[in-house]
Formats: C-alpha cells, sequence, structure tokens
C-alpha cells in the first residue's frame, strides 16, 4: 500500500495502523516521490492519497497517475480536511474519500476490500 501524506504523524499513524493489520507499506511525503516510487516499479494494491500537499498535491498526482496506463488502475482513497472533497473526488474520478479526521474503522475495512 502506498500512503501519499505530507503530515509526519499522520503518515506515521497510518502507517502504524495498517503495519498492525498485516498490511506493508510503502510512503510519500508528496505526488512527485510518490510518481517516482510507482516509476520504480512498486506496485500497490491501494493508494491513500492526501488531497492538500507541497510539490505535488493530490490532484495534480491523481491526473498523473490517470493518465499513465501502466498506473492508471491502481485504485485510490482520497482523503482531507477540505468540505468539497466530495466534489474534488468525482472531478478525479476517484469512488472513495474520506474526511479529516479520518474514521480508522471505515479506513481498514475498505483497504481489505482492496488489499
Amino acid at each position: 500500500m502506498l500512503i501519499v501524506e505530507d503530515d509526519l504523524d499522520t503518515r506515521d499513524a497510518l502507517v502504524t495502523l495498517l503495519q498492525s493489520e498485516g498490511y506493508s507499506t510503502v510512503v510519500a511525503d508528496n505526488g512527485v516521490r510518490a510518481l517516482d516510487l510507482l516509476h520504480d516499479h512498486v506496485r500497490p494494491c491501494l493508494i491513500l492519497l492526501d488531497y492538500h500537499m507541497p510539490v505535488m498535491d493530490g490532484l495534480r498526482f491523481r491526473e498523473r497517475q490517470a493518465a499513465d496506463p501502466k498506473l492508471a488502475d491502481i485504485p485510490v482513497v482520497l482523503y482531507s480536511g477540505a468540505y468539497d472533497i466530495r466534489r474534488m473526488a468525482d472531478a478525479l474520478a476517484i469512488p472513495h474519500v474520506f474526511q479529516k479526521p479520518l474514521n480508522l474503522n471505515d479506513l481498514v475495512d475498505l483497504v481489505h476490500r482492496y488489499c
């Protein structure tokens, strides 16, 4: 699983949670680093993507990921504290969104479905 999150505390919490559920994780602190990992043959079962990040935000990352035939089929879960997260996700063709603060039980349930 690839976690794309710029906030260290949030990223560490997600890694700890998902590893405790038995999942291996790879992390990136922005969209550019996430794309680099994917192009270096990291093939996650799911991408957990924060919307607001420096360097390359979730919107730009998703646009680039969706345009790349080798990466487009990797499912993405978008999350943000923004009030209009559902609208943003719809514009990016992302079916699953979470509003911060994340409901961890719902997130784990979704991860189980994909991984």
